[in-house]
């Protein structure tokens, strides 16, 4: 799977290598022992970022913007449960950054 960086441009880079994953914590723990570099989210990295045994790259480009949509099918007779959820993500997740950076 090409990265995606913007800067004035898009730009993809498609990364070449003999290992592929579809599992984080393999990945990260890969990361972690210097075999490569990768792409990974933040929440994910967080702690090897802080204790120094992960160092971001490619800082000066930006990757492009997530977003995550609450979809239901109609406010007016909306269970709590599914209000308690869209205001638990909205204070976990918000606007601002991550819960691992707080």
């Amino acid at each position: 799977m090409p990265y995606a960086y913007k800067e004035k441009n898009t730009f993809k880079v498609l990364p070449k290598g003999n290992f592929t994953a579809n599992n984080s914590e393999a990945i990260s723990e890969l990361l972690i022992q210097g075999l490569g570099i990768g792409q990974m989210p933040i929440f994910i990295i967080a702690d090897a970022l802080k204790s120094g045994q992960l160092v971001p790259l490619l800082e000066e480009y930006k990757l492009p913007d997530h977003a995550i949509y609450a979809v239901y099918p109609e406010r007016k007779h909306l269970p709590e449960k599914v209000n308690v959820f869209i205001y638990f993500l909205q204070n976990t997740l918000g606007a601002e950054s991550g819960y691992w950076d707080r």
